[in-house]
């Protein structure tokens, strides 16, 4: 293994490994398996006896990525499970390693930042966030999507989070100390920025140094620079950043390779529809589900849901399955719009239940209806958005790791193909909730049945 991605949620190690992939490097996804009580106990995925296999990478792969799945767990939980995926990878000094972070700053930060630094002993930490191609940048330290401070999207409204816009800010909150390198100097060329990394780099103590970045040349810069450093680095961005960062040793594609590729093959002769899975609610998911034909899409009654999520997964999936049998395309979801996700949640709590307990029963939900939808017909390919969901319809699969093939439908939105369960070799697209144009699911399926039609 030359290199190893930790991320707090699938998609992201989706959308980051992808970046790797597409130089050539063989990369591989790993799942971690949940058992059942995993929603009451979540730390129970982790602790699981007999688990051991499935939640440690294994090192046949160039690039693994692996998932803590710790984007609401408590910071002590996250900081352990992040230790733990570092060390259980055996990742020496010469193992690059990458801390994903979410574009938009959610989740765990800082307390899985310095589980990193402390379980690489890394003299440094380069924290770029930044992915410009996705609408998230960078200046004078205000981290913004699509041009609007983070404190003023719907990102500051999630469960966990960014407190401030302002990253350097944020990132004070850490034990390290914390310095911030301004645009003017990530533009003054590489060789200037590489004499800013190896200084912070070569004082006492382990360090952060965080980066303006508005361009994809910005990251490809503090990448350039990051490597130049003689101490070990640790990176931590999101897809953008990794789009750059050079991977040591040589990871591409070998005899090994080539056998586990025609193992986990596409299956070309499926000749059925596509599946659709949409966990997340997020603003921009809801619009691109909102260009799919209402014919398509088959949503989960809330009240049914709440009730019994396995009966009603069941109930759904199975008339999925159906289309899927007929050739036509079958989109599962918990919600088309934010009305029927407040319906969703005034449902519950009339029955007691919290936002995170409706997330948890829409989620299980939806994970039995995606098995229940293969168990009637096999699909030509798997789409899911949002990454709970995403790793739970995977557990559902018996999928406990994804192949990925370097290709994306756009930027953020990767291909792979699944490994294990029944449906290995079947090509899977993911997406993070708030990535992709107004056509992207759309784009996604028609894709996926193009695939099948070759």
């Amino acid at each position: 293994m030359n290199a190893l991605i930790v991320a707090d949620d699938l998609t992201g190690a989706m959308d980051t490994g992808h970046q790797f992939a597409a130089s050539g490097l063989e990369t591989t996804v790993r799942i971690s398996r949940r058992p059942p009580d995993a929603d009451e106990n979540v730390d129970a995925r982790w602790q699981h006896e007999g688990d051991t296999d499935r939640q440690t990478p294994t090192a046949t792969a160039a690039v693994v990525a692996v998932t803590t799945e710790t984007r609401y767990a408590d910071a002590p939980t996250a900081r352990e499970r992040v230790v733990r995926a570092v060390s259980v990878a055996d990742a020496d000094e010469s193992t690059l390693v990458y801390k994903k972070v979410d574009s938009t700053l959610r989740g765990n930060v800082v307390a899985e930042l310095e589980a990193t630094i402390d379980a690489t002993d890394a003299a440094l930490a380069v924290v770029a966030p930044a992915f410009p191609a996705a609408g998230r940048v960078t200046r004078d330290g205000i981290h913004t999507v699509d041009g609007v401070p983070l404190s003023e999207t719907e990102y500051a409204d999630d469960e966990n989070g960014p407190t401030t816009a302002h990253l350097p800010t944020l990132l004070a909150a850490s034990r390290y100390p914390v310095d911030h390198v301004p645009l003017e100097d990530v533009s003054n060329g590489v060789e200037a920025l590489a004499a800013v990394v190896r200084d912070a780099a070569g004082r006492e103590g382990a360090r952060v140094l965080s980066f303006d970045a508005t361009r994809s040349s910005h990251l490809a810069a503090i990448a350039d620079a990051a490597a130049r450093c003689d101490e070990r680095v640790v990176y931590a961005g999101s897809g953008g950043l990794a789009r750059y960062v050079t991977v040591p040793g040589d990871g591409r594609e070998t005899d090994a390779r080539r056998g586990r590729k025609l193992a986990s093959a596409p299956n070309t002769t499926r000749k059925t529809g596509a599946l659709g899975i949409v966990g997340s609610v997020n603003d921009r998911t809801l619009a691109q589900l909102d260009r799919v034909p209402d014919a398509t899409v088959i949503a989960l009654e809330p009240s049914d849901v709440l009730e019994s999520p396995t009966t009603a997964g069941q109930e759904a999936g199975t008339r999925a399955g159906k289309r899927l049998a007929a050739g036509e395309i079958a989109v599962l979801t918990g919600a088309r719009s934010n009305p029927d996700l407040e319906e969703t949640l005034e449902i519950g709590r009339r029955e007691g239940l919290d936002r995170s307990q409706v997330r948890v029963r829409v989620k299980r939900a939806l994970a039995r209806a995606g098995r229940a939808a293969v168990d009637v017909q096999p699909p030509a390919g798997l789409f899911s958005t949002g990454g709970d969901v995403t790793v739970a319809v995977c557990e559902a699969l018996e999928a406990s790791s994804v192949a990925l093939t370097g290709e994306e439908i756009e930027d953020g939105i990767p291909v792979g193909r699944l490994e294990t369960g029944p449906i290995a070799g079947t090509t899977i697209v993911t997406k993070a909730g708030g990535f992709g144009g107004e056509s992207a699911i759309v784009n996604s399926l028609s894709r996926l049945r193009e695939d099948d039609r070759q």
